[in-house]
């Protein structure tokens, strides 16, 4: 049985046969025209907000993915001592690591923080590659903007993603 609508769409024989009650409130009953419309506004907003933040959790962790990566990349570069006796090897490490991150160039700030500690000691966290031996960090931290100015507004002007390795650099010397 299909939803009385209104009085005007019921047959007047049937109309008729309500009781007088019955009548007054199919009176009061709006019309359903409109109705799918109104849902369609009131579930918009929600469905948006889906879209969007979808949007951004899968753009933060391709990026997330991206800094781990270049971490280990410029890590593998610095554990090989290439560039310790002529002093470029920060710069082939960062070389690798924006190489790594070409697709984010342009689009946010890039950070780059390489750092060194001997095994035995690991509380004497140092500035630099390390020599032989030693224990290498490689830190990207990428910030940039949201994509989508709905989930800007939710969650700050600014999304930080980072990525960290470590590794012992090779012997290329003997170690002390």
């Amino acid at each position: 049985m299909q939803p009385v609508a209104s009085m005007h769409s019921l047959r007047p024989a049937v109309y008729r046969s309500l009781s007088a009650l019955s009548r007054r409130v199919l009176r009061l009953l709006p019309g359903t025209r409109g109705i799918s419309t109104a849902e369609f506004a009131l579930a918009l907003p929600i469905l948006l907000m889906l879209a969007f933040g979808l949007v951004e959790v899968g753009y933060m962790y391709f990026a997330s993915a991206t800094m781990d990566k270049a971490a280990q990349a410029g890590a593998r570069v610095a554990v090989t001592g290439a560039g310790y006796d002529d002093g470029s090897r920060e710069n082939l490490i960062e070389n690798k690591v924006l190489a790594t991150i070409d697709a984010f160039t342009g689009k946010g700030a890039v950070g780059l923080e390489i750092s060194s500690f001997p095994q035995s000691n690991p509380s004497a966290m140092s500035g630099g590659a390390g020599g032989p031996c030693d224990i290498v960090q490689v830190a990207v931290q990428y910030t940039y903007p949201p994509l989508t100015p709905v989930v800007g507004t939710l969650i700050g002007p600014s999304i930080t993603v980072r990525g960290v390795d470590r590794m012992v650099n090779e012997p290329w010397k003997v170690c002390e």
